[in-house]
């Protein structure tokens, strides 16, 4: 996509995940029900093969990247693709899109050039894991009826329309305020929360625990959906160079679900094991972890052509 939209689109993948956690959790609304036909958890699958069924059958209608297009020397068609997705051709040439083959596993993991790209993408994704987000958005109905609210499904519903909300917010500061502010501050606000999570859960007799374990979760969606949640998968669409991208994406998302698998089944064993507020403090560490490490390590994308990226993370 154009420079100046990629912040946009981009962001567009972390936007449909938060609507779909929330039409997921709308559909087990019914067994909240006393009345509910306890196999409606079948009609859930049903429910969920719907969207399989589109996302196949739409995406013979999905043009391929014109990225990829010109690295294979298919300049009529890439133009093609762009006239009908953003009106013009982008003018990129060869040189600018890297045009040549994909390199194989062996160059994209020993080349030197490839290094600070492989080290951020998966890090950030590893990071973005165990700051705790799908802990939380797993069992923030175990946690809400910890404090008490009386329908612990609804509350978590209402959690998913503020990580949505985040995310909207997200679309429109991404090209203006930049990736890098968005992420290390996410990191930053997601990390004040955690702690009052681990505060409220090592004194749960206190009168302040159920308003402010609402408030840190309800926060902390918020703040992920501002910038932890969109950037990571952004940037790991930029910050490869053309040759890598495919294995440099696979490798981001390859991260994001190992560790994703790992907190959802680590976590409540670490609860019993450890404690609700030292895993909360636990989340906490890797949050602040998370901004130091984008402060320190993360470029910043905002309005560079993938071109300059290239060169910015070979050092050049």
């Amino acid at each position: 996509s154009p420079d100046e939209h990629r912040g946009v689109l981009g962001s567009a993948n972390q936007l449909s995940i938060g609507a779909g956690i929330l039409c997921a959790m709308v559909a087990g609304l019914p067994l909240q029900s006393a009345t509910v036909n306890p196999t409606w958890w079948r009609t859930m699958f049903w429910i969920a093969s719907v969207p399989a069924i589109a996302l196949g059958a739409l995406l013979r209608a999905v043009p391929e990247s014109p990225a990829w297009l010109r690295s294979r020397g298919k300049f009529q068609e890439a133009d093609d693709v762009d006239v009908r997705l953003f009106g013009a051709p982008s003018g990129e040439s060869a040189n600018a899109t890297g045009a040549k083959t994909a390199a194989s596993w062996a160059d994209t993991l020993r080349n030197r050039n490839n290094r600070r790209a492989i080290l951020t993408g998966p890090t950030l994704f590893l990071i973005q894991q165990f700051a705790g987000i799908n802990a939380i958005i797993y069992f923030s109905t175990s946690i809400f009826e910890g404090a008490g609210v009386q329908s612990g499904v609804l509350a978590s519903v209402l959690v998913c329309v503020v990580n949505i909300l985040g995310s909207v917010i997200a679309t429109g500061l991404l090209d203006k305020m930049g990736r890098k502010p968005l992420l290390a501050y996410s990191f930053l606000g997601m990390t004040a929360c955690c702690l009052g999570l681990a505060a409220s859960a090592a004194f749960p007799a206190s009168a302040l625990a159920p308003s402010l374990s609402l408030v840190a979760v309800v926060g902390y969606v918020f703040i992920f959906g501002m910038g932890a949640g969109p950037v990571p998968g952004l940037l790991s669409s930029e910050i490869f160079a053309p040759a890598v991208r495919g294995k440099g994406m696979s490798l981001c998302f390859l991260s994001h679900w190992l560790f994703n698998f790992f907190i959802g089944q680590g976590f409540l064993p670490a609860v019993e094991s450890f404690g609700a507020s030292a895993v909360y403090a636990f989340f906490a560490a890797f949050s602040f972890i998370g901004y130091v490490f984008a402060q320190t390590y993360v470029i910043e994308t905002k309005g560079k052509s993938l071109e300059q990226i290239s060169a910015e993370m070979n050092g050049k």
